[in-house]
């Protein structure tokens, strides 16, 4: 039985997600009932809808569902970054940059595969000829 961390976010719910882990649902009630008190006229002497706290719970309310998009946001901004690396990688196998070479990396060379087309040792005369190490043992 594979076990699902509750904590992980899914890439196209995630916003769901957010949502019941926040309760978004519940999230404003308080202020709901909030706002029925200060629009209900019956009962009071004035009559009149208490606009302070009327404006109390609309600042209330903004804060908290600021503080929601933000969250939601910060994720979307996650998840763009995911999909622009993914999307283009920074180097490409074989680039005209000098990308990573497919064959013969790492393979030393032979006898007979270099351009000159040699079949074996050269002359000991030859200057030129052998590995830096054998021409520094061939001088010493």
């Amino acid at each position: 039985e594979v076990q699902v961390n509750s904590d992980l976010l899914g890439f196209d719910s995630f916003l769901q997600d957010i949502s019941v882990s926040d309760s978004w649902s519940s999230m404003i009630l308080p202020e709901t009932r909030t706002l029925k008190q200060a629009l209900n006229t019956t009962n009071k002497l004035a009559g009149r809808v208490d606009q302070f706290k009327a404006h109390d719970v609309a600042e209330a309310v903004i804060i908290k569902v600021t503080e929601v998009l933000g969250k939601a946001d910060i994720q979307l901004e996650e998840y763009t970054s995911f999909v622009d690396s993914m999307a283009a990688p920074e180097v490409t196998i074989t680039g005209a940059m000098g990308g990573v070479q497919l064959s013969g990396r790492g393979i030393r060379q032979r006898y007979g595969d270099d351009d000159r087309g040699d079949d074996g040792p050269q002359d000991e005369g030859d200057e030129g000829s052998g590995s830096m190490m054998s021409r520094f043992i061939s001088d010493v």
